[in-house]
This record gives C-alpha cells, sequence and structure tokens, in this order.
C-alpha cells in the first residue's frame, strides 16, 4: 500500500508536469512487465488518441523529455545500454487503475498501435527470432489479437507462425485457439484473417497428433474458402496442402497424393513457378509421392525445389532445410544409402549449428540420420543415435505421439541388429500397439511396424507368428498401396524368409521370385532391397537342389552388394556367413 500510494502520488505530478509521458505510462501498462525496447515508439503508424502523447511520437525530443521525467519519479527501469525500459507489475496495476473507464481502450488500443509500428519479418527466418521472442508476451499481454486494426492482428497471425519455427508448439496451439475463438466471434469465420488462423490451428493439431480436430478444421477452412475466394487464390490452395496433410496422418495416401498435385498444379499456374507458395505446395506433394512409392519422382521435384528454395529463401532458411531432408530421404529410399548418409550428416550439423540439438526439427533430422547411418551400415553410431532420438520425443511429447512411435520402431530396429532380441521383440510389440491404437490396424504404419515385429520372432524361433504378422503386413499393404509398392514388395520378401524358416522352400521361392522381378522392373536390379531379394533367391535355389543356380545367383548378387553399399558393410558379411536378408521398414514422415 505504501508503493502503491507513492506511485499514485509520482503519477498526479506527472500528469501536471508533464501530460505525454503519463499517456507513455499508461499505454505501456497492458504490456508484460518485461523490457519494452525505445524502437516501438519510432514507428506509429496513426494517432492514438492522446494528443499530447501522438505529438511527443513525432518530436524526439519530447519523446526523450517524457522519458527522462519517468525515470525522475522512478515510475520505470530505464536501461540506456538496452535502449529499453520497464515497468513493475505493481505500478503496472496503479497506472491501470488510473485510467478513467472511458480511455481504458482508448490506451489498450494504443499499445496495440505501438506494436504494429515495429517492422517483423518473416517468422520462419532465424535471424528474426530474437525480435519476435522480444514483442511476444508484449503481444500476448496487450491481447493485441483483440485489436480492431488489420495490422495488428497480422502481427498477431505471425506471432502463431512463429511459435511453430521456434519450436514451441503448446504455446503456439494455445494462441492459436484463442485467436481463432475470438476472430471466429467478432470478424465471422470466414475472414480471411480467421481463416489464415485457423488452418495454423489445424497445423499444430496435426504436429501435435490430434488428427482428428487438424482434419476437422482443415476440411471446413477449405470449404470456406472455396466458396468465398475460389480455387485460384493463395489461401485455397494452402487449404488443400493441409487437407492433404491430414489425409496422410490417416493413411490415405493416394488421395492425398492427388490433391497435393491439385494444389501444385494450381498454384503453379495462378502464382509462377517460384513463388513461396507454389513451392510449399511443391514440398508437400513430394512427401506424398513418396508415401505412394514415387521415390525417383519424389527425388526429381525435391530436387527441383530445394534449388528454387536456396534461390528465393537461402541455403540456410528452415523451409528449404526441410526440402534438403525430403531430398535426404529420397536418395535414401532410391536405394543411394551411402549418398543419403553423407548428406543427412551435412543437414543434421546445419540443423544443430542454426537451431541446437534440442529444437523439434533438430531431433526429425537426427532420427532420419539413425536409419540412413543404419542403411549405410555404421550401426553402433545409429543405435546411439536412434536411442537418444526416442528418448527426446519421448520426453517432450509422451510415448504415444507418432514422432515417438516412429523413433522407437527404428531403435527396435537397432536393437534388432545388435542382437539383443529380447529388448528388440518388446519395443517392437509395443511400437506395433501403439500404432494399432493411435492409427488403427489397417493404417499402412502399423503394417510396417508388424513386418518389423515379425523379423524379430522370426530370428527368436517363433516362425509361426512371424509368418501371421509378416502376412498381415503384405495382405494389407497390397490392399492399401498396391502390389508394386515398395514397402509392399518388402514385406513380401520378409514374409517368403517366413516361409523358407519353417522349411516351406518352394512357396519361399516362388514368393521370392514373384517378388524380385517386380523390384527389379519398379525399384532397379541394384537397390539394396531388390539385392536382399536376389540374396534370398539364391538360397531358395540351394534348398530346392537347384546349387548351380543358386551359386550364380549369389555370386552376382555379392558383387552388385559390394558396389552398391561397399565391401565392409554388414549386409555382405551377414550374405557371406548364409543369413538371409531382412528387410526394415521406415515409416516415413507423413
Amino acid at each position: 500500500m505504501p508503493v502503491a500510494a507513492a506511485a499514485n502520488v509520482a503519477l498526479d505530478r506527472l500528469a501536471v508536469e508533464n501530460p505525454a509521458a503519463l499517456q507513455l505510462l499508461q499505454v505501456c501498462s497492458f504490456f508484460a512487465p518485461e523490457p519494452i525496447s525505445r524502437d516501438l515508439f519510432e514507428g506509429v503508424r496513426a494517432a492514438m488518441g492522446a494528443p499530447e502523447l501522438d505529438e511527443a511520437l513525432k518530436n524526439p525530443s519530447r519523446l526523450n523529455q517524457a522519458i527522462r521525467d519517468i525515470q525522475k519519479y522512478v515510475l520505470a527501469r530505464i536501461d540506456h545500454r538496452g535502449n529499453s525500459l520497464q515497468l513493475h507489475r505493481l505500478v503496472q496495476k496503479v497506472l491501470q487503475d488510473s485510467i478513467p473507464a472511458e480511455r481504458q481502450s482508448v490506451m489498450e488500443h494504443g499499445a496495440h498501435l505501438l506494436l504494429t509500428g515495429v517492422k517483423l519479418g518473416d517468422p520462419a527466418d532465424p535471424d528474426q527470432w530474437l525480435r519476435y521472442q522480444a514483442l511476444a508476451s508484449h503481444l500476448i499481454n496487450s491481447r493485441s489479437w483483440a485489436c480492431e486494426d488489420d495490422w495488428a492482428r497480422d502481427v498477431v497471425s505471425n506471432l502463431v507462425r512463429f511459435y511453430f519455427y521456434w519450436g514451441d508448439y503448446s504455446t503456439g496451439r494455445d494462441l492459436a485457439r484463442q485467436v481463432v475463438d475470438d476472430w471466429r466471434a467478432r470478424l465471422g469465420s470466414d475472414h480471411l484473417q480467421t481463416l489464415s488462423a485457423a488452418k495454423w490451428l489445424g497445423y499444430y493439431w496435426w504436429v501435435m497428433g490430434n488428427f482428428g480436430d487438424a482434419a476437422d478444421i482443415q476440411r471446413e477452412s477449405l470449404r470456406i474458402y472455396q466458396a468465398t475466394v475460389g480455387p485460384d487464390d493463395e489461401g485455397t490452395i494452402d487449404a488443400m496442402v493441409q487437407v492433404a496433410t491430414t489425409l496422410r496422418a490417416f493413411g490415405n495416401f493416394t488421395e492425398a497424393r492427388e490433391l497435393d498435385l491439385e494444389a501444385f498444379r494450381t498454384a503453379r499456374r495462378s502464382l509462377g513457378e517460384d513463388d513461396p507458395q507454389t513451392l510449399r505446395a511443391a514440398h508437400n506433394l513430394s512427401v506424398s509421392l513418396r508415401l505412394t512409392g514415387e521415390f525417383r519422382l519424389a527425388r526429381q521435384l525435391d530436387a527441383d525445389t530445394y534449388r528454387r528454395r536456396i534461390a528465393a529463401l537461402g541455403h540456410d532458411h528452415p523451409e528449404t532445410l526441410r526440402t534438403l531432408n525430403n531430398l535426404t530421404i529420397d536418395e535414401r529410399e532410391c536405394g543411394e544409402y551411402l549418398r543419403s548418409r553423407r548428406m543427412v550428416e551435412d543437414n543434421y550439423n546445419r540443423y544443430a549449428r542454426l537451431f541446437g540439438p534440442a529444437h523439434q526439427e533438430t531431433i526429425r533430422i537426427a532420427r532420419n540420420l539413425a536409419v540412413a547411418r543404419r542403411r549405410a551400415g555404421d550401426h553402433d553410431a545409429a543405435f546411439k543415435l536412434a536411442e537418444d532420438t526416442m528418448n527426446r520425443f519421448r520426453d517432450r511429447f509422451g510415448p504415444t505421439h507418432p514422432d515417438t512411435i516412429a523413433a522407437a520402431l527404428n531403435f527396435a530396429v537397432d536393437l534388432r541388429e545388435s542382437d539383443d532380441l529380447p529388448r528388440a521383440r518388446e519395443l517392437a510389440e509395443q511400437t506395433a500397439a501403439d500404432y494399432h491404437a493411435t492409427l488403427g490396424a489397417d493404417h499402412p504404419y502399423t503394417l510396417y511396424a508388424r513386418t518389423n515385429l515379425g523379423i524379430v520372432l522370426r530370428l527368436l524361433g517363433d516362425t509361426t507368428d512371424s509368418e501371421r504378422h509378416n502376412r498381415a503386413s503384405w495382405e494389407g499393404l497390397r490392399a492399401k498401396l498396391g502390389t508394386k509398392h515398395i514397402l509392399t514388395l518388402t514385406c513380401g520378401i520378409n514374409l517368403a524368409s517366413d516361409l523358407a524358416a519353417q522349411g516351406r522352400h518352394q512357396e519361399a521361392y516362388d514368393l521370392d521370385a514373384e517378388i524380385l522381378a517386380l523390384c527389379r522392373e519398379f525399384i532397379g536390379r541394384n537397390h539394396p532391397s531388390t539385392l536382399a531379394c536376389a540374396l534370398n533367391l539364391s538360397f531358395d535355389l540351394t534348398a530346392l537342389g537347384r546349387s548351380e543356380e543358386g551359386t550364380a545367383l549369389y555370386g552376382e548378387t555379392i558383387a552388385a552388394y559390394t558396389e552398391v553399399l561397399g565391401p565392409d558393410h554388414p549386409a555382405i558379411r551377414a550374405a557371406q556367413a548364409g543369413q538371409r536378408a531382412n528387410c526394415d521398414v521406415d515409416p516415413m514422415q507423413f
């Protein structure tokens, strides 16, 4: 009470000696009790409705005098080195209580105008993140989303986007939800700013694994866009991309591919090949192409998008690096294991340098790197990174988030490769159950998890259960993705090994021969998965008494393996020891 009384006395004197100083403090009382940059006072676009303050903001001398008078009465902490002032919470309360009721909204609006005067850059640009951090608490504390000014609301929209790139998904989701609720009530569901915020709310739900709510809001946003601004508007195109994203999450890869292709073609025609929205549509189309097994086409599109994003955004922009990550996965799935590993190592180091090892996107790249290391034969480095990545995802999102489950599936494969079969089985069973519970029994990712589990069971000698899981996966993926999809073929290769382990060598041979022909036609003769199938077929031939054919195919396959993977790859050593090849499956990003 004595402090509040002293503040009131000082404010009364300031009202007489320098009304502009008092009005400045009243406006700043709506900010957070954190440093307020004096840069905010230099870019005001419009009058605030406080005459003395309006004049002071036009005149540097008057503004400096106002700040000196504020300092004289110790009503704020002035930091000349940081070029800022800061109000104590108690002083803020006294100031807001001193504003007449009819002037409250005017002063709050003044705070919004000060915040919109600062020219913030692209929220995806790491060079802008410190500026967004400095203003974030002030934008939220002043309720800038409630402003009637379009520019003020635009700043809030950028803040919503910033939290995604910064990696703070929970704060971004909560802010987006508050913004959407307010704007729907005041502006209407079909207002363009409401629609933009709603798409971001849906995207936050998607990245946090809430696919149902994400799908609902994205479908509704697309419907409104199409009904109000038409199919060629950039907002409509982006809404199409977002709906495709949710389709992928539910395992509807082909439907997502068609919608992504439509969005890309529309963007290219309406906006141009190098427009950021066109590049965003291209990036997402490549994700769908990968999931439908069109890896070569995805690689071609990602390479083109990467070059264009470098030219438009720069080498180190987050969106450029995300496309580069796509490209590294394309290379891996096209069979270029060694090249992919080199590319991912470089991309991971760039992410860690730019954003830090704990950033969400850095952890995602780490998961990709762990897979790339294992496929390239560096099992020790893969094991350590895979375990660390799984733990990081689990700590951040919990055990059943899609990123966590994918990382756990990946680590289960590394456990298997390190011959820790009991732990591998336990974790593989858990990932299959988690995918089943979160995505459903028929989702491709659930089937991928089952085929990885099947490999472990076979190595433990449980060939009956191994066949059950692999056959269900093979048949399910044939129905869902088609007979020519590489991951359908992969599951078939593992199923053939189950048959061989049961002594059903003719059935194993028939299946391996069928799959090998498809692999050679659709993914290439020297793709590692093709070679794995060829190796297994050579063992089938030998088991059937066709030793000469088996030996010839074995020698041809080992030579090709050595050329593709290098002489020291563990897969070659295992083949030379007479072991059948196991084909693990990685659940690629949605």
